[in-house]
């Protein structure tokens, strides 16, 4: 650049210059040689985040603390996909009722088990042991109910007119009572020899009966009322024996009462609501049985299709009542007839309830997770039980124990009284985002004296935790609340960790995690310069835009310098002046903008440069950028083509040495501050009309536009001779109009693409 002194390069390139102060980037991150500053954390201490990982006989309470559980075994499994209930037989051996071959199972150990009986009906949904040994066996969809005797003989007991029979209670008198769908039917078996005698005793507006309860010792206020939870509507009823009389004693306008279980001076029931009734209430029904709301997923136990049909055509009456928000809770019904909720379940529907081993709450199977909830009376609650690949059907209070059956799986379950011995709690994978170093675990809660926490963790690029491809876990060590332990550095993308609780102590108290905070670092990343334009500040340059396209979430750009509100300076307006001296009209700023982030979210600084098309190095404008804009005057450049680079660091943000770098070069401007210059500029006179030749050459731009005015009146544009301005140097004609004789001035305004303007004129004179 021959009119810039030797090293005032930046003087003579900013002494005409407005710096806009745009946003200045608040980008982010890293990726290689060092690592960055400030460490990262991830705290796992809330009841969502926690939720998400395994529970191997521990409870996770609402307000996020985990803590050992009821202590709950399995007693084995049924090879069925599904188990519809279970009771504990005299020898502690359990008997199940499975579907959906038709198959009587007993469990004899974890891995032992036989089939007793099979039915010709596919599914058995109930069974209650009387009081002299012996277990009915509800069948569907035929309404057959079978007797197994002491010798594991197999008889028909009763059929009572209904399809589906779900739950069978005895009376203090030998009676048994019978809930049915879909018509909603209560049956009363009296014994009589080896079968029963059958009553119908009422038909409900219900269309099913779900759950019975009797109250035997008049907790409700009447002794030997039966309560029965209906369905279709969900309604309460109750039924007094001895008058022989049906009332409804609650409404909740519900799809469903699931079930019906004593507990705290009252009633608690499981209540379901769906708005659309028609579809839902044969999905809740089938839920029962282990299949998903939307029918079943892969895996899920297929209900025969007899008795899918079955199901479909009775659960469809023909209103379309609305039941509200779809919700599912448990509602308390106290002796004085009044109700309150005492919990709104996180997931949806309640199968079933049960009061807890240590008659402090309830128990709620809910959803389609396999999930066990325990509801306490001030509406706190806990996850007790995880089975993840399971669903729990059914909540069997059996004797001394109490049995928990699931679906896909057909397993049996017994919870018991106590915190669990061996309870574990595996979180889920911890992300980080990227491969980071993992520093220090830290574990906070409560133990007990005489107890003992450890912990286990492990690395991994696979967010499943069901993967293989995990590292090993590590060595178990034991923790003291607020602890550090040091992790696998890594590099790892993921971190899972294990907490197992160790035996209760002498006092029943058990170690309690209150929450897991774990830290790592991360490798510096590169930052990266997403979008780098240069354009003039007093317009658009052909083929480029006047301001950089916007990003998506990207906030609206200020007015750039040159346009309306902008401080650069104005683009002018070619005006011929006295005697033909000419204005030029170039703006002669530029606007040179660009757009970084950095995956560390590090302060980013800029270096600016610029270099011609004919020279070998790059000329610093500025090193010492914070902002991502920048107008410049290109008044005092040379005439050529340039192309600009900027160059971000996040240097200031990391150790001496750890700093890197991003670059991003522009496309080529041209920077041309020269007019087009006439050439051969004449008049040839032929009586009234002169033509007027002329060559435009420019050494740059193209010729944007040409326009002449006869004696400063109307101007008009001119196109080259042959017809296209698309070279430097082009040749022009002009025949002027018919003129009166005497002297007369054209005059040519020409500006190239940059906006130089060139403005000549020529006298010539017209005679008679």
């Amino acid at each position: 650049m021959s009119n810039v002194k030797t090293g005032s390069v930046k003087e003579a390139l900013l002494r005409p210059i407005s710096v806009l102060l745009l946003a200045a980037a608040g980008w982010s991150l890293s990726a290689a040689p060092g690592l960055a500053v400030n460490s990262e954390a991830i705290k796992d201490d809330t009841y969502e985040n926690l939720g998400e990982g395994q529970f191997e006989s521990v409870a996770l309470s609402s307000d996020g603390f985990v803590r050992p559980a009821f202590a709950r075994e399995q007693l084995g499994e049924s090879g069925t996909p599904i188990i519809w209930d279970a009771v504990t037989e005299a020898g502690g051996t359990v008997l199940a009722a499975t579907g959906h071959e038709g198959r009587l199972v007993r469990i004899l150990d974890e891995t032992t088990s036989e089939t007793v009986a099979q039915v010709a009906e596919p599914e058995l949904t109930s069974l209650l042991r009387l009081q002299d040994g012996t277990v009915l066996a509800a069948a569907a969809p035929s309404g057959h109910i079978y007797r197994l005797a002491k010798d594991d003989t197999l008889t028909t007991y009763a059929a009572v007119e209904a399809k589906f029979i779900w739950r069978m209670v005895e009376g203090p008198n030998g009676d048994v009572f019978v809930a049915t769908g879909a018509e909603g039917k209560l049956f009363r078996l009296r014994p009589s020899g080896a079968t029963a005698d059958v009553r119908e005793i009422h038909d409900f507006k219900s269309a099913n009966l779900l759950d019975l309860w009797i109250d035997r010792d008049g907790l409700m206020g009447q002794a030997g009322a039966l309560y029965i939870g209906g369905q279709d509507p969900g309604w309460l009823y109750r039924y007094l024996p001895e008058a022989d009389q049906v009332e409804v004693v609650f409404n909740p306008r519900a799809e469903e009462i699931r079930a019906v279980r004593p507990y705290a001076r009252g009633l608690a029931l499981a209540v379901n609501t769906e708005r659309a009734p028609t579809p839902q209430a044969m999905n809740l029904t089938m839920r029962m049985a282990g299949a998903p709301p939307a029918g079943p997923a892969p895996g899920a136990p297929q209900m025969p299709g007899d008795v899918s049909q079955a199901l479909a055509e009775a659960l469809s009456p023909a209103r379309q009542p609305d039941y509200g928000t779809p919700r599912s809770e448990v509602v308390l019904l106290q002796r004085d007839g009044f109700s309150r909720t005492l919990w709104n379940a996180p997931e949806r529907p309640i199968h079933d309830l049960a009061v807890s081993p240590d008659g402090e709450g309830v128990l709620a199977a809910a959803g389609g997770n396999g999930r066990l909830f325990e509801v306490r009376d001030d509406g706190e609650y806990a996850i007790v039980a995880d089975l993840r690949d399971d669903y729990i059907v059914r909540l069997a209070e059996s004797g001394e124990q109490l049995l928990m059956t699931t679906a896909r799986n057909g397993t049996v379950w017994a919870i018991h009284d106590g915190a669990a011995a061996d309870a574990a709690y595996i979180s889920r994978p911890l992300d980080a985002g990227a491969l980071v170093r993992w520093g220090h675990l830290y574990w906070h809660g409560e133990i007990p004296a005489g107890q003992s926490v450890r912990v286990m963790t492990r690395l991994g690029n696979d967010g499943d935790p069901e993967s293989d491809l995990w590292g090993a876990w590590s060595e178990a060590r034991e923790v003291s609340p607020g602890q550090a332990l040091e992790l696998p550095g890594g590099p790892a993308r993921f971190l899972q960790y294990k907490v197992q609780f160790g035996k209760p102590g002498r006092g029943g108290e058990s170690a309690r995690m209150d929450y897991v905070e774990v830290f790592y670092i991360e490798p510096n990343a590169a930052p990266r310069i997403t979008q780098l334009t240069v354009t003039p500040a007093g317009g658009q340059q052909p083929g480029r835009p006047s301001q950089p396209p916007q990003r998506p979430g990207q906030p609206p750009q200020p007015p750039q310098p040159g346009g309306p509100g902008g401080s650069g300076m104005p683009p002018g307006q070619a005006q011929p002046s006295a005697g033909g001296v000419e204005e030029r009209s170039n703006a002669m700023t530029i606007n040179i903008q660009w757009q970084a982030e950095d995956p560390n979210e590090d302060t980013l600084r800029y270096h600016l440069y610029y270099r011609a098309a004919d020279e070998a190095e790059w000329k610093l404008i500025d090193d010492e950028l914070d902002v991502n804009q920048l107008a410049i005057g290109v008044g005092g450049i040379a005439d050529g083509r340039y192309r600009f680079k900027v160059r971000a660091t996040d240097q200031f943000d990391n150790p001496p040495g750890e700093g890197l770098l991003a670059e991003e070069i522009s496309d080529e401007i041209v920077i041309d501050n020269t007019r087009p210059e006439f050439e051969n500029l004449q008049a040839e006179v032929d009586g009234l009309k002169a033509t007027i030749t002329f060559r435009l050459r420019d050494e740059l731009s193209l010729i944007s536009s040409v326009k002449v005015d006869i004696d400063n009146g109307d101007s008009y544009p001119l196109l080259p001779v042959d017809g296209m301005a698309d070279e430097l140097s082009e040749e022009y004609r002009f025949v002027t109009p018919a003129l009166d004789p005497g002297e007369h001035v054209a005059t040519f305004n020409a500006t190239d693409r940059e906006g130089n303007t060139q403005v000549r004129k020529i006298i010539f004179n017209v005679r008679r």
